[in-house]
């Protein structure tokens, strides 16, 4: 068993209804000797078996702890809730669905950084380069030398944050909650006023395994909406475009380009169009919000007026008759 300063940091997973999914993250960590871990689950009301999977887990690991929410107050606001639950030195919010490599000198090196305390953010391996691996440096070094800096501090498994940060910036982050990642928005501030320190492990800690059922988006120019409003915490803007740049990088990382990158955005407006899923609203966000963006919205919204939908339905049913159709059938 692996003595843990709980002092340093008592993680919260958050979850719903993914009993299976929680069952399997809570084994990973007390297979992997952190049963001295105080660890606390945050149920937001979930109608499964998510109690009775935290409750047989308790009867071998006194020090996991069990809350849950009375309703149901959506995910994002459940991520921040999860900073209440504890006063160590730094949070650490848990998806419980995710894949863990929690080998001893990854535990070691960890514990080790906390400690010292001179990182304000710890990443664990997501998205990062690897010329920043086992280093300290600032927010705004990684956000200038990598082009994925702020995805890969959006992602809450994967980044183990001070609690002083995250309670510094909460009542910002609480007016983000209905667009993208409220909890990106320490990350943004806190880059941009130079407080941010950035230790990136040395080897992958856990690796993001994004879920196929339906989140908080509905797949269409919902979540790149949401993600372009939220550069409005960014005064910089040059790190406001970098920010809002990212988006669409990420969805070609593997093979970036500022064209394939727009044809993206180009294939998810008619795609979801077709259904008659209007794309308008989010188009004019974009666009309002959009810096170093604009004139491409501009042509996606020029691109939208000109395609009717009964034209791409044909379209979709002649070159897609057989894919499975993942769209928010409330919607339609």
């Amino acid at each position: 068993m692996i003595a843990w300063n709980n002092e340093l940091l008592e993680p919260v997973i958050i979850t719903f209804n993914r009993a299976k999914n929680l069952a399997a993250t809570l084994n990973a960590f007390y297979n992997a000797g952190l049963s001295s871990m105080r660890l606390h689950v945050l149920n937001n009301a979930s109608t499964d078996d998510t109690a009775l999977v935290v409750k047989a887990m308790q009867s071998k690991w006194k020090n996991l702890i069990y809350h849950e929410n009375a309703f149901n107050i959506g995910g994002n606001a459940n991520i921040l809730r999860s900073v209440e639950f504890s006063d160590s030195t730094y949070h650490w919010a848990i998806g419980d669905d995710d894949e863990w490599l929690l080998k001893p000198e990854l535990l070691a090196e960890l514990m080790q950084v906390m400690q010292k305390g001179d990182a304000n953010v710890i990443r664990l391996g997501w998205l990062v380069s690897s010329a920043s691996r086992a280093k300290t440096l600032t927010g705004l070094q990684l956000a200038k030398s990598e082009n994925l800096f702020f995805a890969s501090v959006s992602m809450i498994s994967a980044t183990i944050v001070k609690r002083d940060i995250v309670t510094h910036y909460l009542p910002l982050a609480y007016q983000n909650i209905a667009d993208s990642y409220p909890q990106l928005v320490p990350m943004i501030c806190g880059t941009e006023d130079t407080l941010l320190n950035v230790y990136t492990l040395s080897q992958n800690l856990m690796i993001h395994t994004p879920s196929t059922t339906p989140g908080y988006f509905s797949g269409d120019l919902e979540w790149y909406a949401g993600w372009f409003r939220t550069s409005r915490f960014l005064k910089n803007v040059a790190l406001k475009k970098s920010f809002i740049n990212e988006v669409t990088l990420y969805m070609c990382r593997d093979k970036p380009g500022s064209i394939r990158q727009f044809a993206s955005l180009v294939k998810v407006l008619l795609y979801y169009k077709s259904f008659n899923l209007s794309q308008t609203s989010y188009l004019f966000s974009m666009f309002a919000y959009g810096q170093g963006w604009r004139l491409r919205i501009a042509l996606l919204i020029v691109v939208n007026a000109i395609f009717p939908v009964k034209f791409l339905s044909f379209l979709r049913k002649l070159y897609l008759p057989k894919k499975i159709i993942n769209v928010d059938r409330a919607r339609l």
